[in-house]
């Protein structure tokens, strides 16, 4: 997860269910993110007026976790990337549907319940008419003790070809000097994969999640 583009988003996930405060702007060059946690840890202990002892324990086994797990969270963003969801293109539309039902299946394999919304058709400029893609809302939680937070994103992605500039492949994910390239890598199929994989990771580790949390993934049409 850390060599995704935007590395940092992940802390903020894990940071804010946690109970800590980032004060930080995004981008920020991985090292920094790296150097943040780093810092986090080493002062969370001292500053007990952001985050209980509990967080302080944990966050360390978690950041761990996702350190030993990255070839896996890459390999994940590769299959996302590799799959061509460009809402221009409409010869595309079953690929964007294919995108949604993906993360469909892995917040309910992490335990949420899942909606796929039909939202009717779209008119193209010919005429035709073709299926708009389904909006996807999921739940994971419903503990009226808890605070609810909403995760929102859109797996569709703007065209691209080697022909526009590129110097590989758009829809296959490339790692160029520690940076991985790929059409959706950031905007915005790798921020969503985070949030499910902070997720993945609190399970994993057995701990409880101290939010509910209401999934809206959706497709912004060119």
């Amino acid at each position: 997860m850390f060599r995704y583009k935007h590395p940092y988003r992940t802390y903020i996930v894990c940071e804010y269910l946690s109970g800590t405060v980032c004060t930080y702007t995004p981008p920020i060059p991985r090292q920094h993110a790296v150097n943040y946690t780093r810092f986090s840890n080493s002062t969370l202990s001292s500053r007990p007026s952001l985050v209980s002892k509990m967080a302080a324990e944990f966050l360390p086994k978690f950041f761990s976790y996702i350190d030993e797990h990255q070839d896996l969270y890459v390999e994940r963003l590769k299959d996302a990337v590799a799959i061509q969801s460009v809402s221009a293109w409409p010869e595309k539309r079953p690929e964007i549907k294919k995108m949604v039902e993906s993360v469909a299946k892995q917040l309910e394999t992490l335990g949420g319940t899942v909606e796929l919304v039909d939202i009717g058709m779209q008119k193209l400029p010919d005429g035709t008419e073709i299926p708009l893609p389904p909006i996807l809302l999921g739940q994971l939680g419903n503990d009226p003790k808890k605070k609810t937070i909403c995760i929102y994103g859109h797996l569709d992605v703007q065209p691209a070809a080697k022909s526009d500039g590129w110097d590989t492949e758009p829809f296959v994910l490339t790692e160029v000097d520690g940076k991985l390239y790929g059409r959706g890598s950031t905007d915005d199929k790798g921020p969503v994969l985070a949030w499910l994989h902070v997720i993945e990771a609190y399970q994993k580790l057995g701990r409880d999640i101290p939010v509910n949390c209401k999934v809206h993934v959706f497709f912004m049409i060119s």
